[in-house]
Order: structure tokens, then sequence, then C-alpha cells
């Protein structure tokens, strides 16, 4: 019996022999699941494109924020640079805060001398008061006195010149103690007292406050203006870890001289004083005696 014949067609042509067919039937089958392949492989490509529209809006997205936070971020930058300014402000604020404050201690300090110095004066005042009541008792006998003179003997003119001649003298004596120059008020003071060439005297207090003497002169300006003739002058002193004060004349140093701006004091060994005081008292050249 004669084999039966298969045929099949491909691409329009007629394939007869069987091994062919099934090659042909095999590439099919296999196109097939290409083609199959292909539309996944074609989903996949268009959820991948869907993705990436997805990532490429994203990106812009975050394109504008990073945008914005560069731009908070050079505000940032802005008012970092202004709180440093401001911070540099402050701290010359406070700079100048501690000079002040170092200004009110030293003032503080300078109150505290002028308290020590009014409490001496006070004790001076109560003294020379306790003086003048006296006086006034005299000056009140004395006129006692006058007026038995006057009833009992009669005018007797040189008796009461003499009383009289008495009384200006305790007057004078009283001016006296009241124009004593117990006011040590600092810088120049005019008093009442005069120079043998008749000029007035003046004295001025000096508040040197801590000063270290160096072995050999010592210069200390004085600023008094138009000076003339020293009379007299004292230095004050409290030393260093040393509570009491005391007046130094000229003795005490080796040299005191003065002219027409400062005060030179020679000293033979150096010393500290944590308060000093130099009173002066003095004429002026521009001034003519009496």
């Amino acid at each position: 019996m004669e084999n039966e014949k298969c045929f099949c067609h491909f691409n329009g042509y007629e394939v007869k022999d069987a091994k062919a067919r099934s090659n042909i039937e095999t590439l099919e089958t296999s196109i097939n699941s290409t083609n199959v392949n292909l539309s996944v492989v074609k989903k996949d490509v268009e959820a991948l494109n869907t993705e990436i529209d997805e990532i490429n809006t994203l990106a812009s997205d975050n394109k504008s924020g990073i945008q914005t936070n560069l731009a908070s971020i050079e505000t940032l930058n802005l008012s970092v640079a202004s709180l440093k300014s401001d911070n540099e402000a402050n701290k010359s604020s406070i700079r100048e805060l501690n000079t002040k404050f170092d200004n009110v201690v030293e003032v503080s300090s300078n109150v505290n001398d002028l308290n020590t110095k009014i409490e001496e004066n006070k004790s001076d005042i109560q003294t020379n008061a306790s003086e003048i009541t006296t006086i006034k008792s005299n000056i009140s006998s004395i006129n006692s006195d006058i007026n038995t003179i006057n009833t009992n003997v009669g005018v007797n003119t040189s008796s009461i010149e003499t009383i009289n001649s008495n009384i200006t003298s305790i007057n004078e004596d009283i001016e006296e103690i009241n124009n004593r120059k117990f006011n040590y008020i600092e810088g120049e003071v005019k008093t009442n007292d005069v120079w043998i060439d008749g000029k007035p005297i003046y004295k001025k207090v000096l508040n040197v406050g801590e000063f270290s003497f160096v072995a050999g002169d010592n210069t200390i300006a004085h600023n008094i203006v138009n000076f003339g003739t020293l009379i007299d002058l004292k230095i004050r002193n409290v030393y260093e870890h040393k509570l009491e004060s005391q007046y130094y004349v000229w003795s005490d140093y080796q040299s005191i001289t003065i002219d027409s701006s400062n005060i030179i004091i020679g000293a033979s060994n150096p010393s500290k004083f944590i308060n000093m005081f130099i009173i002066i008292e003095y004429t002026k050249s521009t001034e003519s005696g009496v």
C-alpha cells in the first residue's frame, strides 16, 4: 500500500514533506510563543514607560522642591549672617557695659573716700564748735565786765580801749576759726587767708588714688593754672596692707619740688599707697598783693 501523503502550507507554499511540515509546525508554535512573549514584553515596556513618566513627574516635583529648599537655605544663610553681625554688636555693647561698670566701681570707691574725709571733718568741726562756744562765753563775760566797769567806775577810756582791743582780738580768733580750712573738697578753693606779699592763698586737694613710688623721682601733674608761690604741701597716704592713714611733710621724702606743671617727689625706696591725697596751698602768679 502506498504511504499516505500529508500536505501543509507555509507562506503560500505547499509543503509536502512530512519532516519539513513538522519543522514548520514547530516553527509556527515557536513564533506564536514568541508573539505571546512580545505581547508580554510590550505590556512590560508600556508599564515601564508609565513608571518612567511617574519618575519624571516626581523628579520634576523634587526639582521644584529642591529649588525651594535652596531658596530657604539661602534665606537661612542670610539670617545666620545677620545673627553673626548682631552677635558682634552685642559683644561690643557688653564690652562698653563692662567699661561703664568699672567706672561705677571707681566712682563708688571715690565716694567712700569722700565719706571718710567728711567723717574726719565732722570731728574737727565739732571740736571747733566747742571752741567757738567757749570764746562766745568769754565775750559774754567780758561784756559783763564792761557793764560792771561802766556802772561802778564810770567811763574809763583806757580800760575800755583795752577791753575793746581784747574783744577785737577775740573776734579775729573767732573769724580765724570760722575760716579755718576744714573744707577739703577736691579741686581748687580760694581761702580767706593772704600771703606775706598780700596775695590771696588758694588750696587744692589732688585725689591721686593708688600710687606706686619708684626709687628716684616720681612726677605727679597738679594742673594748677597760673601757679605762683608754694605756701604749704601735705601728702596723705594709706599704705598697702596698712589700714591707718597719716600725713607726710617734706622731711618724709628725699626731696619734694614743684613747678608750674608738676610735683616731683624723690623717694629712696619703692613703696605703694592704696589711697593718696596731696594738699597744696599756693598763690597765683597773675594776681597782685594788697
